[in-house]
């Protein structure tokens, strides 16, 4: 649950968030740089606010931002666009903050509109040194399947543009197959080893806390089939030239049992 601050803060967070989207459409349609540019700092004040915030949480309750729904969904939009600027600094895709945007924005307003849950002192099960860990490490891995999920609809937009000679001003902002391709899989590369590296140090904790490795639990199965989804996408990328518009779709797949993972069993910690 925020504090009055906490929520005034993430309320100008998601007023950058939206000049952000804004001048990225702008930019897509007339295709003005410093409309980009301003939606790219607009997008970087709002994470650092965001930050800000998840200090001053941090400080009064001891804990990340973890626990409940409400501050849980924000924080998650936050390392969702901290990746994205990452990954915007690397590879420069200009339309990348137009599909980004809408998704962090979408996130922090339903954060908002939440009914706060009075979660804010930790469990003593949950004070173990692994849990914080294990949460990391999820929580980075699934905002970059986010990520690859959100270029592997820029894929499919950029394909059928092709296949289907429908040229658009998106199709000018948006690159090439090749390298929508390569920041997916990227994005893939770097996230399963940190879903893998949450289930172990999960394990880990459960075991430390409840004396078992794994106990079958709603939260664990479903991790367990994301992670068996995403090892078989990697998998078929090396074997078999699993690549564009297949990859795309399982990336597309694959975040959606995180968002299942990460809205129907989160109440189970």
């Amino acid at each position: 649950m925020f504090a009055t601050l906490e929520q005034h803060l993430l309320y100008a967070a998601v007023v950058c968030y939206l000049t952000g989207v804004a001048a990225h459409l702008y930019h897509i349609i007339k295709g003005k740089r410093r409309a980009l540019e301003v939606g790219v700092g607009a997008f970087a004040l709002g994470v650092l606010i965001q930050l800000v915030g998840t200090v001053l949480f941090v400080i009064r309750v001891g804990h990340l931002p973890v626990l409940g729904w409400q501050e849980a969904t924000a924080f998650f939009a936050m390392g969702i666009m901290a990746l994205y600027l990452w990954i915007q600094r690397t590879y420069k895709v200009p339309a990348f903050g137009a599909f980004v945007g809408p998704v962090v924005l979408g996130l922090c307003l339903l954060s908002l509109f939440m009914h706060p849950e009075m979660k804010t002192a930790l469990r003593p099960e949950l004070k173990s040194f692994w849990f914080p860990v294990h949460v990391l490490f999820a929580f980075v891995g699934d905002a970059l399947f986010a990520l690859a999920a959100v270029v592997g609809v820029m894929f499919l937009i950029q394909d059928y543009q092709l296949k289907h000679k429908a040229i658009s001003p998106l199709f000018h902002r948006l690159p090439s197959l090749e390298v929508l391709d390569e920041v997916g899989y990227r994005c893939l590369a770097v996230g399963f080893p940190l879903l893998t590296l949450g289930i172990v140090t999960g394990s880990v904790w459960s075991m430390s806390t409840f004396g078992d490795y794994w106990r079958w639990m709603p939260k664990e199965v479903w991790s367990l089939v994301t992670w068996l989804l995403y090892a078989a996408l990697l998998h078929g990328r090396l074997t078999s030239g699993w690549r564009g518009r297949r990859a795309s779709i399982g990336s597309i797949a694959g975040f959606a049992l995180v968002l299942g993972s990460f809205f129907l069993t989160s109440h189970m910690i």
